[in-house]
């Protein structure tokens, strides 16, 4: 009996360990948290998730990226979809790790991919040339896409 229960006490703590290492502060965010403000702890990973489309000529870019925060990796999720079919959308997720504490806003762009220099891996910049030749009327630099934006305190 006493063999039962030295196997059994050393599973729940082998349990409380996983779980205790699973609860490792993680926020996630998505498209309809945009504008909300974010509370996290030094050493918390923030999730951040948006619907895309990568079979169309939209990106989502980087567009500022608050000092307490290091880019940890970035994602496509392509959504299930049959065999053959086109066009299907996903999900681009960046995963961030909160590093000192502090505060500032994290924002997304959402850019026409000839608007843009890059790729997925190494990231995108935009280029200005072609942005200032497609929209002469608008002083250079100025032009901004749609963006999602959510302010992130790191306490």
């Amino acid at each position: 009996m006493d063999r039962v229960a030295t196997r059994l006490l050393k599973a729940v703590l082998v349990l409380a360990v996983i779980g205790a290492a699973g609860c490792a502060g993680g926020t996630t965010v998505t498209d309809e948290d945009e504008g909300a403000s974010v509370t996290i702890a030094v050493g918390d990973t923030l999730t951040v998730e948006l619907e895309a489309n990568q079979t169309t000529p939209y990106r989502h870019v980087l567009g500022g990226v608050p000092s307490q925060l290091r880019l940890d990796s970035y994602d496509y999720k392509a959504d299930w979809a049959p065999l053959g079919m086109t066009g299907s959308g996903g999900t681009d997720v960046w995963e961030f790790t909160a590093t000192e504490p502090g505060s500032g806003t994290l924002v997304i762009e959402l850019w026409e991919e000839f608007y843009l220099v890059g790729n997925d891996t190494e990231g995108y910049a935009v280029d200005q040339d072609a942005l200032q030749e497609d929209r002469p009327d608008q002083p250079a630099g100025t032009y901004r896409p749609s963006a999602w934006v959510v302010d992130v305190v790191v306490e």
